[in-house]
């Protein structure tokens, strides 16, 4: 069905509403009939699939192509978070890092296409609904009879143009799913960016995550996680023993912020002295108070707690103190 047809159906049934009022039958029928000139005019759910994998296929490409994240992706990724925090480090935007992580990023890439092959359908069916809804919520509040009011008339815009709006529901669908891919890419090289590259260098990746919530995001559900922190598996503070894991919860047990359209990011902590105290174990607490006696003695110029003979001298605290900086 062309444009002409659908909107010259759709004024039919709202016009027919407003002279004669929701008698159930013709309610009914009008609803089947704008059911199923809708279903006819919008794509099948494959096509919004298809729309999705295309999208991935080419932020794939890039990532792959650039072997890392280039600046331009991180700086989308989560927003001003992102700009903020050491997620720019050659490290994690590097081609070593990248080898270690490409097998997740392919599994990842076909999660995705998988998920939006499953989803289309029942998010095209959910839409269409939406608008049958509208219209008949909008028709059934009408006094028996029809009316001329005005305020009829001008609700009646809105549930025209909820109509008018379901045949495009795979641009809705490709704007709700498409960033799946890129966030969850962006969340893969920012938790594992800790190991070590193939030359043996090793460097640490973050700690715990805590999750900013977007005020202004469809997802309030996700309200009760904001200010949160969130442990990530595997970590190097978790190898050392410095996680009390018996209250900790872990990213990869949560939703994933920036997934459907969501406006959440987490921001990463990558420091012992920027966690909440009940996610550090005994020794985590131990290790951080003695690492911030010997920045304080390095810093006041006095001696080491409890250094070793043969150490006073000024680059062997130096060495310790660098030593020290990396834990804290």
């Amino acid at each position: 069905m062309n444009d002409k047809a659908l909107a010259a159906t759709i004024n039919a049934a709202i016009d027919e509403m407003l002279k004669l009022g929701p008698a159930a039958s013709t309610l009914g029928l009008w609803r089947d009939t704008l059911e199923q000139i809708l279903d006819q005019a919008a794509p099948p759910a494959p096509e919004g699939a298809a729309a999705v994998k295309h999208y991935c296929q080419r932020y794939f490409n890039q990532v792959v192509q650039a072997r890392g994240l280039t600046v331009r992706s991180i700086a989308h990724s989560d927003g001003a978070a992102a700009r903020r925090s050491p997620e720019h480090s050659t490290a994690i935007i590097g081609p070593s890092t990248f080898e270690r992580l490409e097998p997740k990023i392919r599994s990842t890439f076909a999660a995705c296409v998988k998920e939006a092959q499953e989803q289309a359908e029942p998010f095209r069916r959910s839409e269409l609904q939406k608008a049958l809804a509208a219209f008949e919520q909008w028709a059934k509040s009408i006094p028996l009879g029809g009316t001329k009011d005005r305020a009829y008339r001008e609700a009646a815009r809105d549930v025209r143009q909820a109509l008018k709006a379901f045949p495009q529901w795979d641009k809705a669908y490709c704007g709700h799913k498409a960033y799946n891919f890129p966030t969850a890419v962006s969340r893969l090289f920012s938790e594992g960016s800790g190991g070590a590259s193939p030359q043996g260098t090793q460097y640490a990746g973050p700690i715990a995550a805590i999750w900013r919530w977007g005020a202004w995001t469809h997802e309030t559900e996700h309200e009760r996680f904001n200010g949160r922190a969130f442990v990530v598996r595997g970590n190097w503070a978790i190898t050392k023993g410095f996680i009390n894991q018996s209250v900790a919860m872990y990213t990869d047990q949560m939703p994933h912020p920036g997934d459907d359209n969501c406006r959440c990011h987490y921001q990463y902590l990558y420091s012992l002295r920027d966690l909440p105290p009940e996610l550090l174990s005994r020794e985590g607490k131990e290790a951080l108070a003695k690492a911030k006696a010997v920045t304080d003695a390095i810093r006041k110029g006095e001696p080491i707690p409890e250094q070793k003979a043969g150490i006073e001298n000024t680059s062997a605290a130096q060495r310790l103190f660098s030593a020290f900086k990396k834990l804290i």
